[in-house]
C-alpha cells in the first residue's frame, strides 16, 4: 500500500512539479516539501503546521486532503502502540467502580421493592377487587318500527328488518353538515335537515324514514344525530326510490350488468376548477385541477362527485358521455350500482340539486 510520502511524491513527479517551483507558489519552504515527502514530521515546529502544510501541499497537488490528513493520523497511532499492561489495567480499573456502583443500585432497588410491598400492600386490591365487566363494543343501531333519536358513528350501522331478511344502513362518511349511508341501494348523501326513506325489499312500501336533525362531536368523534321511523304507508314511491328515478328516466342510465362491476370516469377540464370527490369507501378527496388536466377515476361500487364550475368539465363513464347542467355554477352528482331485478344491477347518475 501506498505510504503518504509516496503519494504526495509520485503526484508531484506526475505533474512534472520540483519542489523550488512549489516552494515558491505555496510559499511553503522546500526542507517542509521535502519532510513531508521522507515523512521526517520531526522537522516542523508544532503539529497544527505540519497539517496546515499537508492540507495545502495535497490541494495544491490535486489530491483529496481529507485523506492525505486520514493517512497522517493512521500513521501516528500506529507509531504510538499502548502497550497491552497498561490496556488490561486501565480496562480493570476502570470495570472496578463501574461492578460497585451496579450492585449498590441493585441493592436500593430491592429494598425500595421490599418497602413499598409493606407499606402499600398492592396483593390486598388485588384479592379484594371485584371483576370488572367488559361490554361488548356496539355494532349499531337497531330498529324495530318505532320512532327513536340516536346518535351514530362513523362506521356503524342501522341494523333492521324486513321479514326474514336483515338490512344494513352503515354510515361511512361524516363532516359537519352532511353524511354518507351505505345502504342496499348504493351510497346515499344527506344534509342536516334532510329526510330520505327507503323501500329495503323493493315492494312499494317505505320501511324506513332517516331525518337527520344534526352532527355532534362527541369523545373527539363526530356523531350524525338522527330520527328513525317507520314512515306513513301512503307515501309517494317516486319521492326517494332509486329505482324509481331510474324507471322515469331521471337518472341517467350508463349500463345494465347481472352484477355491479368496477368503472371508469374520465374527466377533462377545460378552465381551472376545484373538484371534491368520494370513491367507495375511501377518504374524501379535494384538489385544484389546472386548465387542459385529464382526470381518471375507477371505483366498484360508488362515486360522489362536486364540481366548483359546470362549464369547466366534459366526463363519461365507461365511455358513455355525460354532459353536466350548466343552468348552475356547481355541479354535483352520485354514481352507483342499484339493484334493479333479481339477475339485473344498474348503473346509473343521480344528480344533485
Amino acid at each position: 500500500m501506498e505510504s503518504l510520502g509516496e503519494k504526495l511524491r509520485t503526484a508531484r513527479e506526475k505533474l512534472g512539479y520540483t519542489l523550488e517551483q512549489i516552494a515558491r507558489d505555496t510559499h511553503i519552504a522546500r526542507r517542509y516539501l521535502s519532510a513531508m515527502e521522507e515523512e521526517d514530521f520531526s522537522l516542523f515546529p508544532a503539529e497544527t503546521y505540519l497539517k496546515g502544510f499537508l492540507q495545502n501541499y495535497a490541494e495544491y497537488l490535486g489530491l483529496n486532503a481529507e485523506e492525505i490528513l486520514l493517512m497522517y493520523r493512521n500513521m501516528r497511532i500506529q507509531e504510538q502502540p499502548i502497550p497491552l499492561e497498561q490496556l488490561l489495567e486501565k480496562r480493570s480499573s476502570k470495570r472496578r467502580p463501574l461492578l460497585i456502583g451496579s450492585l449498590l443500585a441493585l441493592a436500593l432497588l430491592i429494598i425500595g421493592l421490599i418497602v413499598i410491598l409493606i407499606v402499600l400492600r398492592p396483593w390486598e386490591r388485588f384479592f379484594n377487587a371485584s371483576p370488572v365487566s367488559v361490554s361488548p363494543a356496539p355494532e349499531g343501531i337497531v330498529f324495530n318500527g318505532q320512532k327513536i333519536s340516536v346518535n351514530l358513528g362513523k362506521g356503524l350501522a342501522i341494523k333492521t328488518k324486513q321479514g326474514a331478511k336483515a338490512y344494513d344502513l352503515s354510515l361511512e362518511f361524516i363532516e359537519e353538515n352532511k353524511i354518507s349511508l351505505s345502504t342496499p341501494e348504493g351510497l346515499v348523501s344527506l344534509i342536516i335537515g334532510e329526510e330520505k326513506f327507503f323501500d329495503l325489499d323493493r315492494d312499494g312500501v317505505m320501511d324506513l324514514s332517516v331525518f337527520l336533525t344534526g352532527i355532534l362531536k362527541e369523545d373527539s368523534q363526530l356523531k350524525a344525530q338522527l330520527t328513525l321511523q317507520k314512515p306513513d304507508s301512503s307515501l309517494n314511491l317516486s319521492r326517494v326510490s332509486d329505482l324509481d328515478l331510474i324507471e322515469r328516466g331521471i337518472a341517467k342510465v350508463i349500463s345494465e350488468k347481472a352484477q355491479p362491476a368496477p368503472f371508469v370516469i374520465e374527466i377533462s377540464f377545460n378552465k381551472n376548477c376545484f373538484i371534491i370527490y368520494y370513491l367507495d369507501k375511501n377518504d374524501r378527496v379535494e384538489k385544484l385541477v389546472a386548465k387542459g388536466e385529464k382526470l381518471s377515476l375507477t371505483a366498484e361500487r360508488t362515486v360522489a362527485l362536486r364540481f366548483s364550475d359546470s362549464s369547466a368539465i366534459t366526463m363519461s363513464i365507461d365511455s358513455v358521455n355525460l354532459i353536466p347542467d350548466t343552468s348552475n355554477q356547481f355541479y354535483a352528482c352520485q354514481l352507483r350500482w342499484v339493484k334493479t331485478g333479481e339477475d339485473k344491477n344498474t348503473l346509473a347518475v343521480f344528480t344533485q340539486e
